[in-house]
């Protein structure tokens, strides 16, 4: 746990919220309910129709409600909590889950012992079976395809100790505030998926570093606002997938990589014409070539930023086989 005689910096809790309203007071009872309170609870929402925004401002009179005035998506709403925070660390928080009382607790420690680590990962399970997780941060294989560590996995034992991974899920993460100077903030583009991965790989890219803290859990409905699995998801995974690494993934990487990546965008374009009978993942693939311009022109940015070596980026690369060790599949239904 904190020592209590550090000076320990202050946290801004974020919350984004669209039609949450049977998730929001679990969720912020869990934060008021932190051994380490935050310095302030904004929750920014979506434009919702059920109510949301009344009941927060009836029952959370003490936590800040931002109002988008439309459905902005997460990372524009997420960076709209950031702007309006004072923190100097920021954790996200899903509107569906809830922070078991120490979270805040154990996931600052890391970042209070190293100014290199810019953003810390929770361990999330899944609030509808405790013993399967969520997540325990975000990998990265070596065709830039982002995924959750743990996914649905029920032994947590390979999850049992912190240690620097990829990149840190949305849902749950701390970030420091002073490495949006350098990495900006989430990217608005990207509507719902992989805007965690963007953030994160740019951090990377950058010099900062993330620890997932395998004692900051969190309990996590999961796919509440937008099905895992769903047309939804699978457009905005397809063409972010495209986005994020036509931005991020070093020249000499993907150049390396290529045909692993143009493999897999085949593959998935195929599969989603077989199993679903629709070619919503080629809209994806397509949708993402659309913004290539765009792109290339935060691409030249973010490369000319880079301030590690190449071989640093490819180490935390891995292969399709240890993804699937360290994932699992979902329960049949």
């Amino acid at each position: 746990m904190v020592q209590r005689n550090l000076e320990i910096p202050t946290i801004s809790v974020v919350v984004v919220n669209y039609n949450g309203r049977k998730f929001l007071g679990d969720c912020i009872d869990s934060v008021f309910s932190q051994t380490l309170p935050p310095a302030e609870v904004l929750i920014v929402d979506n434009a919702s129709t059920d109510g949301s925004d009344t009941f927060v401002k009836e029952a959370y009179p003490r936590a800040k409600l931002i109002p988008t005035g439309e459905n902005a998506g997460f990372a524009r709403a997420a960076n709209r909590g950031i702007r309006e925070s004072t923190g100097q660390f920021i954790a996200l928080l899903n509107n569906d889950a809830v922070a078991d009382e120490h979270w805040l607790e154990w996931l600052i420690r890391p970042a209070l012992a190293d100014d290199a680590i810019g953003l810390c990962a929770s361990k999330m399970l899944f609030s509808w079976d405790k013993n399967r997780m969520n997540n325990a941060g975000i990998g990265i294989t070596d065709y830039g395809l982002p995924y959750d560590r743990g996914f649905h996995v029920t032994n947590h034992q390979a999850f049992a100790a912190d240690r620097f991974v990829f990149g840190a899920c949305g849902g749950a993460a701390l970030l420091r505030r002073s490495m949006f100077e350098r990495t900006g903030l989430f990217d608005e583009d990207f509507f719902l998926c992989y805007d965690d991965a963007d953030l994160s790989f740019r951090a990377q890219l950058m010099g900062y570093t993330c620890m997932y803290v395998a004692n900051a859990v969190v309990y996590h409905a999961g796919g509440a606002t937008v099905p895992y699995y769903g047309g939804t998801a699978r457009f905005y995974s397809c063409r972010h997938y495209i986005v994020l690494v036509t931005k991020n993934m070093p020249g000499r990487l993907l150049r390396r990589r290529l045909g692993s990546i143009l493999w897999y965008v085949a593959k998935n374009t195929l599969s989603s014409v077989i199993q679903h009978k629709d070619f919503v993942n080629l809209r994806g693939y397509l949708s993402g070539l659309a913004a290539l311009r765009r792109n290339l022109v935060l691409r030249r940015q973010i490369q000319g930023g880079i301030a590690v070596p190449l071989e640093y980026i490819a180490s935390l690369m891995v292969s399709k086989g240890q993804m699937l060790q360290e994932t699992a599949s979902p329960p049949r239904k």
